[in-house]
């Protein structure tokens, strides 16, 4: 595994404390090991990357706070094509564990993702677990009909909840008439 600058600087976070707790980053750059003005103003750079990628947020100037790391299932995607694309490139085929291992996916997401790709023609099984792209374009496939079956399930549910709403406040006015009958 590769120890890039990046990797120094998370590392040297990680040790400074657990998620939510502060750092500034002059104790930063100490805990990095950086001691000339070009090394910290690397680390600000860094910083100010994992501050655009979510990783970090800023408290007020040069203190900073961890957040927690969401791994949201479009970024898995995203990462997953982009193996592939890469992976084209070479002409070399992509299995189910390699995606996982580079997306942090579970084993159904990626069969899942797989299956949309053979459905759409993109990707073809080559047999024995690996996967092949055949078209490489710069957009990434997405799923509609999944999209589609997403929104009608969530219009199902407001339905019911308003019926069951409904309901109750039906059964609160016939609670009341019985109460209203039984003090007469």
């Amino acid at each position: 595994m590769r120890d890039t600058f990046a990797d120094r600087v998370r590392s040297a976070i990680s040790e400074l404390g657990a998620e939510d707790a502060e750092f500034d980053t002059g104790t930063l750059a100490d805990r990095v090991g950086v001691q000339t003005y070009t090394d910290k103003k690397r680390v600000h750079s860094t910083l100010r990357d994992f501050r655009r990628s979510g990783e970090i947020e800023s408290v007020r100037k040069g203190i900073y706070r961890c957040l927690k790391r969401r791994s949201i299932p479009i970024e898995k995607q995203r990462i997953m094509w982009e193996y592939f694309r890469m992976r084209k490139k070479n002409g070399a085929s992509v299995t189910v564990e390699e995606l996982q291992g580079v997306s942090d996916a579970s084993a159904d997401y990626v069969r899942e993702f797989l299956r949309l790709l053979l459905k759409l023609g993109v990707v073809r099984d080559l047999g024995g677990g690996h996967y092949q792209l055949l078209k490489d374009s710069a957009g990434m496939p997405r799923n509609d009909e999944k999209a589609e079956r997403l929104r009608r399930l969530r219009t199902r549910g407001r339905n019911a909840l308003d019926a069951i709403h409904a309901a109750r406040a039906a059964i609160d006015k016939a609670e009341r008439l019985v109460m209203a009958i039984c003090e007469d």
